[in-house]
């Protein structure tokens, strides 16, 4: 078992295993490395082997050539999806605007096993989760104020461990507790997120399949770029949405950490 101080041993390991498979650049901020591999393993059940195989192969990676209908939410929440034990809710702008203590937004960066992340939460509800590959963390804080214009932003490191702790389960594959999100966009993309809930793990989706499955004339280009725009890292599986005739680990590997994201569900799932 890993502790919580660990986390941050874990991610140093990751990052020399990143290193190590040639998928990033000296310098693009993923950490010193270090000698976290047996941490490593103790957290995610994987030999470091396996998941360096996993980073290094462009292993090819089924597709949902044929979008079920039910992927399509219709953005108004809330929603469950039961097999992931996550409530989400959507607000449309201005829909909390009348609602009462809703006021603050508690944040804090905390040390992931993938890496530093800012996390937000607003009324019992993750509301942001964002990687921070390159620390620049005020910069994050500020686009998180703009993301929830009218609530006080508060730092609470207490108030968003749980959050963090709930991720690393998940990143291993265990679910221990219902998870709730809240999520703030237009109409569309409040669809767009909900469709991405749905993609099991194991597979990915190209934009365009994730467009025809919306219907009503969605394009390819708009979903891209509403994914990109993913407010929830991980726990909306924007990593495993990619371009038309991309490979999944090329197409994520400008993202960090998408690809680490994927190579753990690979090593994870035996493929």
């Amino acid at each position: 078992m890993v502790s919580r101080c660990d986390y941050a041993l874990v991610a140093e390991a990751v990052a020399s295993l990143y290193r190590a498979a040639g998928v990033c650049a000296p310098g693009a901020g993923w950490g010193a490395g270090g000698p976290g591999l047996p941490a490593f393993q103790r957290w995610s059940g994987i030999s470091p082997a396996r998941f360096l195989r996993s980073l290094s192969e462009d292993l090819p990676r089924p597709s949902m050539a044929r979008p079920a209908a039910s992927l399509a939410g219709d953005g108004r929440g809330p929603l469950l999806v039961r097999d992931l034990f996550i409530s989400l809710e959507c607000l449309e702008p201005g829909a909390d605007l009348a609602r009462t203590g809703m006021r603050s937004l508690d944040w804090a960066m905390l040390a992931t096993p993938v890496g530093r992340a800012l996390f937000a939460q607003v009324d019992g509800r993750l509301a942001a989760l964002a990687f921070q590959p390159g620390g620049n963390d005020a910069a994050a804080v500020a686009a998180l104020g703009r993301r929830w214009p009218g609530f006080r932003l508060r730092e609470s490191a207490a108030a968003l461990i749980p959050y963090r702790d709930d991720l690393a389960d998940r990143l291993r594959g265990r679910i221990r507790r219902p998870l709730a999100l809240t999520l703030r966009g237009t109409h569309f993309q409040l669809r767009v997120w909900e469709a991405l809930l749905r993609i099991p793990e194991g597979l990915t989706m190209t934009c365009r399949e994730l467009a025809e499955s919306l219907g009503g004339g969605a394009t390819a280009r708009a979903v891209g770029a509403i994914a990109r725009r993913n407010p929830i890292a991980c726990l909306i599986p924007s990593h495993r949405l990619v371009r038309d005739g991309a490979d999944p680990r090329a197409d994520a590997r400008a993202r960090p950490p998408e690809p680490v994201l994927l190579a753990l569900e690979d090593a994870r799932t035996g493929r």
